[in-house]
């Protein structure tokens, strides 16, 4: 962020403004800049690249939502809106790619979202998406990120150890299949058709999906 952010009190994120780093490329063997790319804040989530048909993409879940760049040349695709307007709220959980659609999750209000990708237009719709106003939505990842399998996506779902739980989402429409509390925040994954889920309070569960 510009360097007048920094003069800012800690928690004061509502006063910090972007300045078009979103994503800086280096080349890898002598640290220099190639591009620069998105005008929001960084987040927890990491940047992965995406197929989608004959389109490779990198997709970035910022503060503010998800960015879709080519990975080239720097250009920006889009930028799918998707954060709470809670404060401390945070976009953490890695987008999970399957063909040409992508799965965005958070806990802090708006949920998850499967968004379809477009050849033509280069932007991304969602499929479906969970309801901001709803307390019965499909997903809300925090730390971990889901894994997939086949049309299903698994994973710890809620925000605080005692509503977090474990669930089966169907991929397709966001259907909830099934869910197991007890667990609190756990991380998952995948071996094979196995899920390896460690507890938040350290207990190392083998599950099958």
């Amino acid at each position: 962020s510009p360097k007048e952010n920094l003069k800012l009190p800690p928690g004061a994120l509502d006063r910090v403004v972007p300045n078009g780093t979103a994503i800086v490329a280096l080349d890898r063997k002598t640290g220099d800049e190639l591009f620069r790319v998105g005008d929001d804040l960084a987040s927890y989530s990491s940047p992965v690249l995406g197929q989608f048909q004959t389109d490779l993409i990198g997709l970035a879940f910022c503060r503010g939502g998800l960015l879709g760049f080519n990975p080239d040349d720097g250009t920006q695709l889009f930028h799918y809106p998707h954060r709470s307007s809670k404060l401390e709220s945070v976009n953490a959980a890695t987008p999970i790619v399957g063909s040409d659609q992508v799965l965005i999750s958070e806990t802090y209000g708006v949920g998850s979202a499967l968004l379809q990708f477009d050849p033509s237009t280069k932007q991304c719709n969602a499929v479906w998406k969970d309801d901001p106003e709803s307390r019965e939505q499909s997903l809300q990842a925090h730390w971990n990120t889901p894994v997939r399998l086949g049309d299903y996506v698994y994973a710890s779902s809620g925000r605080h150890s005692g509503n977090a739980e474990l669930r089966c989402v169907r991929w397709r429409d966001g259907k909830v299949q099934w869910s197991q509390p007890g667990l609190q925040r756990c991380s998952l994954t995948l071996a094979g058709e196995d899920l390896v889920v460690v507890g938040e309070r350290g207990e190392l569960h083998l599950i099958k999906a």
